[in-house]
């Protein structure tokens, strides 16, 4: 399932590349048992989970977008953690850009 344009925008502005130390957001994961499947995730470094998805949200809201804050909070439902070795990706399995 793809994200709203404008969720996509915030999530590029915010998180793709260098714009971000903490938190970078990925396009292709392939997660367990999702057997190939692709999806959106965000990469951690140095800070918990439970922080960058706080991070994000906050960022996600101060657009006073009730409609992407709703589809961001729905996504988090189906989010999943994972180690990585020196970090932790969050991810969305279904959910592409």
């Amino acid at each position: 399932m793809k994200i709203s344009d404008k969720l996509k925008e915030i999530l590029v502005n915010a998180y793709s590349d260098n714009n971000n130390d903490s938190i970078s957001l990925g396009y292709n994961y392939s997660g367990r048992y999702m057997f190939g499947d692709t999806c959106i995730g965000f990469m951690i470094n140095g800070i918990s989970a439970f922080s960058a998805i706080a991070e994000i949200t906050k960022e996600i809201e101060s657009y006073e977008d009730k409609l992407v804050s709703t589809e961001f909070n729905i996504m988090l439902k189906s989010a999943r953690i994972d180690d990585m070795g020196k970090g932790q990706i969050i991810y969305f399995p279904h959910y592409t850009i």
